[in-house]
């Protein structure tokens, strides 16, 4: 318990903890706020739909209190901001407080104080005006910054004084659910994806003192058991991870901590379009592929192609530019693996990310115009693309995790998709038509889409390549590699 505003200096060193103050008992007083949470947007509703911020208080004793006289307020200066309605808490009864700004005190309805809470952190307290003077039943002074709908309060039963996160809150019940002491902060990368080159230096970092970091190269997911991890040098400092990229590579990191809530996976392909016309199909992860197509997978580029003597034939590294990318990040086999989706067809939807790269098809700039990074789910889709094997080349399907927000086809066409529709095109393929030979899949395919909203009635398409990265060392495309000048698209 502290004097309002002017704390008691004893009392001070005794209430103040982490990220707030004990809250202090009075003789016969067992109240205190054991839970809130400031930034809700899909959680707890209130009656009027809204999803309000809220408050929650708990008679942790085994005796009824009656909250007359009882305040809640955000602001030290005032502390009678919201005063509670004369009702009684029954013992190890949980009351909500909806912090709203809507101002509703009938014992009869939900609770709504006066003012609403801030998600970056602030004061919260339970007075009452006792002996002449303001004292604080409970209080956060302040709570930390919010994650959305993530709670924050008191871990454990009426004698814990540890606070904490709780990714599952439980307005109106105890506070049970998994909870963690804060969250590592994002991965960051010294360089954005896209098209490079000439070699260089990569770092990737966190600004979470004594994080770990773990990355992959090979389409996995990086976890504290999977990849390469990188060690903070002591518990003060932050973990940093320095690479030297020098060839195409698919870069997929995050950050963890004991207690903390780690950081998602972050995405980043590196394309060095030089080192492209130069793709074999011998070695790792190639010799992994399963046999697939008319007459087993083609991954080489061309060699009479590539080395042609005509200009207009013979593809340059420029041309891979020409087009946007959307980079495909997975594990070889989970595409042509044993159980691949390629190889298993429509039955299967793996996990992935998508990337989206050099949207302006600008050779001279392909990094100037920013794309996007979303994880997805991918499926073979189609009506021809699950027979096997009318073509070599398959129409996928890519579902948003979370609906994309990007103008994928420009600024007069709808921007927000749920799905998009990697379609192969069979009737415009030069190799369609159960034609015999060794033919590779052609280099381009168009991208289709179901837009949540329409704002055109015309359906949009684009060109664009599509890479699916195993490692550093090995660039392909992963619908087909630029393998003739027939293509449609070229």
């Amino acid at each position: 318990m502290t004097s309002f505003p002017h704390f008691k200096t004893a009392l001070l060193a005794l209430c103040c903890i982490h990220f707030g103050w004990h809250p202090c008992k009075l003789e016969g007083q067992t109240l205190r706020i054991n839970e809130c949470m400031a930034a809700n947007s899909n959680g707890l509703l209130d009656e009027d739909g809204d999803t309000s911020d809220w408050i929650e208080i708990w008679n942790y004793g085994s005796s009824p209190v009656s909250l007359a006289g009882l305040y809640l307020s955000d602001d030290p200066q005032l502390p009678d901001l919201w005063p509670l309605p004369s009702i009684r808490l029954d013992g190890n009864e949980h009351l909500i407080v909806f912090a709203s700004g809507k101002d509703r005190r009938s014992p009869e309805h939900s609770l709504h104080c006066n003012f609403e809470l801030d998600r970056k952190g602030e004061f919260l307290s339970l007075n009452q005006f006792i002996e002449g003077e303001w004292m604080e039943l409970s209080a956060f002074n302040p709570f930390p910054p919010q994650k959305q709908n993530v709670s924050y309060g008191y871990v454990g039963n009426a004698g814990s004084m540890k606070t904490a996160y709780f990714l599952i809150p439980s307005p109106g019940t105890r506070n049970r659910g998994e909870s963690v002491s804060g969250f590592v902060k994002d991965t960051r990368f010294s360089m954005d994806r896209g098209y490079y080159d000439a070699p260089f230096d990569l770092i990737i970092s966190t600004g979470t003192p004594g994080a770990t970091l773990a990355y992959t190269t090979d389409g996995t997911l990086p976890s504290p058991t999977n990849g390469t991890q990188v060690l903070p040098e002591n518990t003060t400092e932050p973990s940093i991870a320095q690479l030297k990229i020098t060839d195409s590579t698919l870069l997929r990191a995050m950050a963890y901590k004991d207690t903390y809530s780690p950081t998602n996976v972050d995405t980043h392909s590196y394309f060095f379009h030089g080192s492209l016309l130069k793709q074999g199909d011998e070695g790792e992860p190639f010799d992994q592929s399963v046999r697939w197509g008319h007459a087993g997978p083609d991954w080489e580029m061309d060699p009479e192609i590539v080395t042609h003597a005509n200009p207009e034939i013979k593809p340059a590294k420029e041309d891979f530019l020409r087009l946007p990318t959307l980079s495909i990040a997975m594990h070889f086999n989970e595409m042509f693996g044993r159980g691949g989706i390629y190889i298993a067809g429509q039955s299967v939807e793996k996990q992935v990310s998508a990337e989206w790269l050099n949207p302006a098809s600008d050779p001279q700039a392909p990094n100037k115009v920013q794309g996007f990074q979303k994880d997805a789910t991918l499926q073979i889709v189609g009506g021809s693309s699950p027979s096997r094997w009318k073509s070599d080349k398959l129409s996928m399907r890519l579902k948003f995790d979370q609906d994309l927000n990007y103008p994928v086809f420009g600024e007069d066409a709808t921007d927000r998709f749920d799905t998009l529709v990697i379609d192969a095109r069979l009737n415009n393929v030069w190799h369609y038509g159960g034609g015999v030979g060794t033919c590779g899949p052609a280099r381009t395919c168009t991208i289709r889409t179901r837009p949540i909203r329409r704002q055109s009635p015309q359906c949009h398409g684009r060109n664009l390549t599509a890479r699916q990265t195993r490692t550093r060392h090995d660039q392909r495309n992963l619908l087909g590699h630029p393998h003739d000048p027939r293509t449609p698209g070229r």
